[in-house]
C-alpha cells in the first residue's frame, strides 16, 4: 500500500481522478504538456549554448519536442543571448517539402546544395530583414540591405520579395532552380524522301560546357557575408532550425541521401558564430549516409558540431513520468505531491511515482519493482529507450485501467493494477511493430516477419535455419535496428521484451541444448 494516501479511494473520486490523468501525446507536434512539463536534457544545454548543430537520435528520442521546445522559448533565447529562431519548416502537419517528390527526384547533390542555401537566404530575408520588429534598426544600416539585393541579383537568385507561407518559399526555390538547369542538346531533323537522315547541330557543345559548369554549388558566399556583417552591427544571431527531415523523402533512397547529404554540407559552409543552420535528424538517416556507397566527404568537418545520439537514462525517464503525471493539479492535490521538490529530488521522484503505481507487477523476492519492470520492458536491442514509448505505454496503463474499473466500479484500493500494466505492453508492442518494423523497415519485413509466432532465444543454427545462408548480414542489419540482441556470454541471439507480444513471440529457446557435451543445436 502507497504511503500518505488514504484507501480506498472512492469510485466517484477514482473516475474524476483517472480521467484527469494525462501522459499528454507522444508525438510532439500534438503534445499539449511539452512547454509545462519540459525537460531540459544535455541537448537542450548544448544548444542553449551553441555548442550544438546537429541532433541526433532515434525516432521518439524527443528531437522535434526539443525543436518545438526552442520554438516556445524564442523569446527568453533572444533576450538572454540575442538570438533569433527561424523555423525551417512548418511545426505542425505535413512538412511542405512532401509535396516537391517529383521535382526533388530530378535534383542531383549540386543542385540540392544550390536548394538549401538559396532556401537559406530566403528564410533569413522573409523571417529578419522585412520584420516589421527590427525595422526601425535596419533602416540605418541601408548599404549593406542595398548590397545583399545586388549579391543576389548577381548571382541570378529572382527579385527577393517576402513570401507568405513556406510553400511559397519552396516554390520560389524550385523555380528559379529550374530555369537554370541546362537544356538538353537539341536535335534538328532533316526529312529527305531519297535519303532520310537526323542532323544534330552544333549545340551539343555549348549545352555540355553550360553543364559543365554549373556543376558547382551556386556562390553565396558574398550574400552570407553582407548578412554576417549586418548581425554583427546590429548585435544579433540567427538559429534557423530544421526538422522532421524523415517525412521529406522517400525513405532509402538516392533522393534522400543526395537531399540530405546536401544539406547537412549546405549548413556547414553557411553557418558562421552570427547564423546557425540547426539539423535535427534521426540517427538511422545518418547511418545509412555514413555508409552509402558513395561515402561522404568531409563528414568529420560537417559532424563536428553534433551531439551524441539522444539517450535517455533511467533518472530521465523516471523524471520524465512523474514530471507529466503530476503537471494536473487534481492529481498533484490529491496524492500531496511537492512539484518544486520534483524537480530537485530524483529520491521524491520516486516516492511520487509509487503514489501512482504498484511496488511490483509480478509478486517475489526476486522480482523487479514496477519502474524497473517497466523500464526494462522499454529496451530495444540497442539498449535505447524512447519518451515517444514511454508515454504510449502509460496512456495504454490508462486506458486499460478504465476498462476494468467501468466493468467493476467499487473502491480502489490502488491507482493502477498490475493487470493493466501488463495489458498496455502488449498494445504498445503491436504498435510498435506496425509503425518502426513494418512502416519504416519494409525492406527487413519479410525475415523480420519469419520470427512471428517463434521463440525469443536463437543460436547461429536456428538462425542460419530460419533465415538462410545469409543470416549474418541480415542478423547485422536488425541488430543495428535494435530488433535482436548478441549475449557474447552465451553466444545467443534474443528478442528484447519490447517487440514480444506484437510477433506473438515466447520466452523460450528456439534451439535444444546437449547436457552431457553443451552443444547447442
Amino acid at each position: 500500500m502507497n504511503n500518505n494516501i488514504i484507501y480506498p479511494i472512492q469510485p466517484a473520486d477514482y473516475d474524476f481522478l483517472l480521467n484527469q490523468f494525462s501522459m499528454g501525446s507522444s508525438i510532439a507536434e500534438n503534445d499539449p504538456l511539452l512547454e509545462t512539463a519540459q525537460i531540459k536534457t544535455q541537448e537542450f544545454w548544448d544548444l542553449w549554448y551553441d555548442r550544438i548543430d546537429l541532433v541526433r537520435g532515434i525516432k521518439g528520442a524527443g528531437k522535434t519536442a526539443l525543436f518545438r521546445l526552442f520554438y516556445f522559448i524564442r523569446k527568453m533565447l533572444f533576450e538572454k543571448q540575442k538570438v533569433f529562431i527561424i523555423q525551417g519548416v512548418e511545426p505542425s502537419g505535413d512538412p511542405v517539402f512532401k509535396y516537391y517528390k517529383n521535382e526533388f527526384e530530378k535534383f542531383d547533390e549540386i543542385e540540392f546544395q544550390n536548394f538549401w542555401r538559396i532556401y537559406f537566404v530566403f528564410l533569413i530575408h522573409d523571417n529578419f530583414l522585412t520584420n516589421p520588429e527590427f525595422e526601425d534598426r535596419l533602416k540605418n544600416h541601408k548599404t549593406l540591405l542595398d548590397d545583399f539585393a545586388e549579391e543576389c541579383d548577381k548571382v541570378g537568385i529572382p527579385t527577393i520579395q517576402k513570401q507568405k507561407s513556406f510553400k511559397d518559399r519552396v516554390d520560389a526555390v524550385v523555380n528559379f532552380l529550374n530555369s537554370i538547369r541546362s537544356i538538353e542538346p537539341k536535335v534538328s531533323v532533316t526529312t529527305d524522301p531519297t535519303n532520310p537522315q537526323v542532323t544534330y547541330t552544333s549545340s551539343i557543345k555549348v549545352s555540355i560546357e553550360k553543364k559543365e559548369e554549373e556543376k558547382t554549388p551556386i556562390f553565396v558566399n558574398n550574400i552570407r557575408d553582407i548578412l554576417i556583417s549586418l548581425l554583427e552591427k546590429l548585435d544579433i544571431k540567427i538559429w534557423i532550425l530544421l526538422d522532421r527531415l524523415d517525412e521529406v523523402f522517400l525513405r532509402r533512397t538516392q533522393t534522400e541521401i543526395n537531399g540530405l547529404k546536401s544539406l547537412l554540407k549546405s549548413a556547414y559552409s553557411f553557418s558562421n558564430s552570427r547564423i546557425r543552420i540547426k539539423v535535427f535528424l534521426r540517427e538511422d538517416i545518418i547511418e545509412s549516409m555514413i555508409h552509402n556507397k558513395d561515402g561522404f566527404t568531409g563528414l568529420t568537418h560537417v559532424t563536428d558540431r553534433s551531439s551524441q545520439a539522444i539517450n535517455w537514462q533511467k533518472n530521465q525517464i523516471l523524471y520524465l513520468i512523474v514530471k507529466r503525471i503530476f503537471s494536473d493539479n487534481s492529481l498533484a492535490a490529491f496524492f500531496k505531491i511537492d512539484i518544486a521538490k520534483i524537480d530537485n529530488d530524483q529520491s521524491y521522484r520516486e516516492e511520487s511515482f509509487y503514489k501512482i503505481f504498484p511496488e511490483q507487477i509480478q509478486k517475489g523476492k526476486n522480482q523487479p519493482k514496477t519502474f524497473e519492470w517497466i523500464y526494462n520492458r522499454c529496451l530495444d536491442g540497442n539498449n535505447n529507450i524512447t519518451p515517444r514509448d514511454v508515454i504510449d505505454l502509460l496512456e495504454y496503463v490508462k486506458q486499460k485501467q478504465l476498462k476494468l474499473f467501468k466493468s467493476n466500479p467499487t473502491p480502489q484500493n490502488i491507482f493502477f493494477s498490475p493487470t493493466s500494466i501488463t495489458q498496455a505492453l502488449e498494445e504498445l508492442s503491436k504498435k510498435k511493430k506496425e509503425t518502426y518494423l513494418q512502416a519504416e523497415f519494409p525492406h527487413f519485413w519479410p525475415d523480420i516477419k519469419l520470427f512471428e509466432h517463434g521463440k525469443a532465444e536463437h543460436n547461429d543454427k536456428s538462425l542460419e535455419k530460419l533465415l538462410g545462408s545469409e543470416w549474418k548480414k541480415k542478423i547485422e542489419d536488425f541488430d543495428n535496428i535494435g530488433f535482436i540482441k548478441y549475449f557474447p556470454s552465451s553466444g545467443s541471439y534474443k528478442i528484447p521484451i519490447i517487440w514480444r507480444a506484437g510477433l506473438n513471440i515466447k520466452q523460450r529457446k528456439a534451439f535444444s541444448i546437449d547436457s552431457k557435451q553443451k552443444n547447442y543445436y
